[in-house]
């Protein structure tokens, strides 16, 4: 576990992430990886209803087990209380009204995975006789502290749903194309005026943490359907900083290097044969940078790369140490 939240924070580190969303298990070893590094993490318990969670804690114990986290923890700055409540199809109505009076109690963000494909939204249907978003609105789930991911099944109903309630999305656009979800409708999100931020999904569902390949990925794809203006570039980097602050609920303090904010700053060195001749630097960005083309990162003021050399992290250790963990037998193979 060790192994892959170090190689997690490196490869985002190395990207130019200076934050980031994750909701998973064991959410407390991933906020001491990132505490150590000096990176941005938002992270707090999560929910799932599932036989056999990995922690063997039983649904029944979680919600006393969160409350005793979120008041025991003190959030880093520029990160804010977070709730997860996996899914409207690994949690019932009652559970996920129990959730959400618990995030709001604490002033946390609560972030779900909603429509994420035609399949999800068929079972939740069957089960509850509704559609995961009409579900979560019924529910008083959605609101400007709630972050959906994904969103891809939409109908223009919901779409107003969420534009009226104030709902973000964390627009995940080649986890979706991966797993064959679908193109989400974010062309249509952004004219209902919801907040649209963007993310990668676990590594297992996309491979990479490579935001700025998910920023083409969102700068190409949704001009498939015929009009090359749809999500452009200036609004495709938009996604991934500012609007992702405001996703969080934190733009006020991240998102943009202006006077009063956290001290996050990302260098590219755009000496190099493909981000050159730089005619808009919206363009080079949304369609031509790459990882490797970062050459520092700072995290509230704290040096994490410089020259791409990793300063808090000693990477290869975490590669040896992922290596080993690979070799475990119950590690298996992804599409």
């Amino acid at each position: 576990m060790t192994a892959a939240l170090g190689a997690a924070i490196a490869e985002s580190v190395r990207g130019g992430v200076t934050t980031a969303l994750d909701m998973y298990w064991f959410h407390e070893a991933a906020e001491a990886a990132a505490r150590a590094a000096g990176w941005r993490l938002l992270t707090g318990p999560t929910f799932m209803d599932v036989p056999g969670p990995p922690d063997g804690r039983p649904y029944a114990e979680r919600a006393g087990w969160a409350a005793a986290d979120l008041k025991s923890r003190t959030p880093a700055p520029g990160t804010r209380p977070v709730v997860f409540a996996h899914s409207a199809y690994t949690l019932d109505p009652a559970q996920l009204t129990e959730i959400t009076a618990l995030a709001r109690e604490h002033g946390a963000l609560l972030h779900l995975h909603a429509a994420e494909n035609a399949g999800e939204v068929a079972m939740v249907a069957e089960r509850h006789g509704t559609r995961p978003v009409e579900l979560l609105d019924s529910l008083g789930v959605l609101g400007p502290d709630t972050l959906l991911a994904h969103a891809v099944d939409l109908t223009d109903a919901e779409i107003a749903t969420l534009a009226r309630t104030g709902t973000a999305v964390a627009h995940c656009p080649v986890s979706n194309l991966k797993l064959g979800c679908g193109i989400a409708r974010v062309p249509e999100l952004l004219d209902a005026g919801v907040t649209v931020g963007l993310g990668t999904d676990g590594a297992v569902s996309s491979n990479t943490l490579d935001v700025l390949g998910a920023v083409r990925m969102a700068a190409l794809v949704h001009k498939a359907g015929g009009d090359p203006t749809a999500v452009g570039a200036e609004q495709a980097v938009r996604m991934a900083t500012i609007e992702s602050a405001r996703a969080l609920g934190l733009d006020a303090q991240l998102g943009s290097l202006e006077a009063g904010k956290r001290a996050d700053l990302v260098v590219l060195d755009l000496d190099r044969p493909h981000l050159a001749p730089r005619h808009d630097p919206w363009s080079t960005l949304a369609y031509a940078a790459t990882p490797g083309d970062v050459r520092d990162t700072v995290v509230d003021g704290r040096i994490l790369m410089r020259g791409r050399t990793l300063r808090t992290l000693d990477e290869p250790a975490v590669l040896r140490a992922l290596r080993d963990a690979a070799t475990d037998p119950e590690v298996t193979s992804t599409a």
